[in-house]
């Protein structure tokens, strides 16, 4: 089970890593925000022990380090820094923070377009007459 800063850090998470496609209103975007944060959430929980303990501290060096350059955590940072903060782990951090980017986008991406709002959007825009 994550701690609620945990849970924070993950949904911020999976807020940035989303994509636009397909277009989702207000609330059917936040709730798959928050359903695909609970899976991620869930999955990190899932982890053998002798992983989920060095992932948690990845999670929260990833939440709190932000702050010595934005002077913000990773939560309370504004769109572009979220995705500027990705980024930096994913590409210049290292093996074990381009690893540590690389679980959470794949899950977040597997649960995204597994979810039910996101297929329902997917098979209206591909049916004939659909707007683009």
């Amino acid at each position: 089970m994550l701690t609620s800063r945990e849970r924070e850090v993950v949904q911020a998470v999976v807020a940035a890593l989303l994509p636009g496609f397909p277009p989702l209103d207000g609330a059917a975007r936040e709730r798959v925000v928050r359903d695909v944060a609970g899976f991620l959430g869930s999955q990190i929980g899932a982890m053998p022990a002798t992983l989920r303990g060095p992932y948690r501290i990845a999670l929260a060096a990833f939440g709190f380090l932000p702050f010595f350059r934005y002077g913000r955590t990773f939560t309370r940072l504004d769109t572009d820094a979220r995705a500027a903060w990705l980024q930096l782990w994913e590409e210049h951090g290292g093996l074990p923070t381009r690893s540590f980017v690389r679980v959470l986008r794949s899950c977040t991406l597997l649960a995204y377009f597994d979810h039910p709002l996101v297929t329902e959007q997917l098979a209206a825009s591909a049916r004939p007459g659909a707007a683009a």
